[in-house]
């Protein structure tokens, strides 16, 4: 269909967009006749400059050229700029010194159910503890253990023993002890109290750590309420025995909950 222009400065086009269409229009010099329009196809595109501009999003201008992976270059630079990735690593934390917490097992293997603290001490070795725990069997020289805390790296110490507080017998107990604080004796009771180097029992052993500023501020004692403590044998009874493994996991699940708060920072 052919579409012809009334006025001047109109045009009638055949198949609109086909190259080379005959269309009757004014000339521009003013002479009649028709003009021969060309309709550009992309292949006759042109671009200002050989390179786009392309604006970043800090304000400036940077070129881009027409190589899609030159493209995808510059669009991850910039992504990287504005969002830039930060890592941050926190250090592990420094490991407890050895000795930071002691298990002082007490007793006389010679006396029965009182050596129920050397058969801790044994199961204990075998058993899997936090790193710098140290497990001492003090036997009756509670010296060694004033010793062992005069090092000054210890801030758990827990006393295994048997006790006789009226339970009955293989009950475990977890109590504070009760020290006796020598700064507030007299001359003479002091020395009456220091006299026994040995240092038999607990109650000694840490009566002379407070007096040398060196007692941990968590001391507990593992009790186990015994009977059969003076008679000359060998040996534990058969209740006692079975409460060993009892002792054993009460001092894991306490050096467990005190090495946290050990290894917290200050």
């Amino acid at each position: 269909m052919t579409f012809a222009g009334k006025r001047e400065g109109r045009l009638g086009c055949h198949r609109p967009g086909s190259p080379g269409a005959r269309c009757s229009a004014a000339r521009p010099d003013g002479k009649a006749g028709p003009v021969r329009v060309r309709r550009l196809g992309v292949e006759d595109a042109r671009v200002e400059g050989a390179e786009a501009r392309q604006v970043s999003r800090s304000g400036r201008s940077s070129s881009v050229g027409t190589d899609p992976r030159a493209r995808f270059a510059q669009v991850k630079t910039l992504r990287s700029a504005a969002y830039p990735s930060t890592v941050t690593t926190t250090p592990p934390p420094a490991p407890l010194p050895v000795g930071w917490a002691i298990v002082a097992c007490f007793g006389n293997v010679l006396r029965a159910d009182d050596g129920v603290g050397a058969a801790v001490a044994h199961a204990l070795i075998d058993c899997p503890l936090p790193e710098g725990v140290v497990v001492m069997e003090v036997g009756i020289g509670g010296i060694h253990l004033v010793q062992e805390l005069l090092r000054g790296d210890t801030d758990v110490l827990l006393i295994v023993d048997a006790v006789d507080l009226g339970r009955p017998a293989g009950t475990v107990v977890i109590q504070r002890p009760n020290i006796l604080d020598v700064s507030t004796l007299s001359v003479n009771r002091r020395r009456d109290e220091l006299a026994d180097m040995h240092l038999a029992t607990p109650a000694r052993a840490l009566m002379v750590a407070l007096g040398l500023g060196v007692l941990p501020a968590t001391t507990l004692i593992v009790g186990v309420q015994t009977t059969d403590t003076e008679e000359p044998r060998h040996g534990l009874s058969d209740i006692t025995t079975r409460t060993v493994p009892v002792v054993v996991s009460e001092v894991q699940r306490l050096l467990t909950e005190h090495q946290a708060v050990a290894a917290a920072p200050i």
